[in-house]
């Protein structure tokens, strides 16, 4: 799997496991393993952020637009919306 995976996936996949609670329950609301793997599959960007979150976990703060629209893509994959606020506005209101 990790020869399929490729060498910075299988740096990130930690994270990811971690971020979503995937390792343990569901962490989002009705979203498990799968839909954080398709998000994933689809939002590359997300990968290198995953990586630096597993090597320095102190950069939060300069990642959290990454994590905010890799959440927001869980929930709707064809919204167009930033952060997770906006979304909310979005698909709620």
């Amino acid at each position: 799997m990790a020869g399929s995976l490729g060498p910075e996936k299988c740096k990130a996949l930690p994270f990811l496991r971690t971020f979503s609670g995937c390792d343990t329950v569901s962490y989002f609301a009705g979203r498990g393993k799968r839909s954080v793997w398709e998000v994933w599959k689809a939002f590359y960007e997300a990968t290198s952020t995953f990586c630096a979150l597993a090597s320095t976990p102190s950069s939060v703060e300069d990642n959290v637009g990454v994590l905010d629209r890799f959440v927001v893509l869980l929930y709707d994959r064809a919204c167009g919306a930033v952060g997770v606020n906006e979304a909310r506005n979005q698909l709620f209101s």
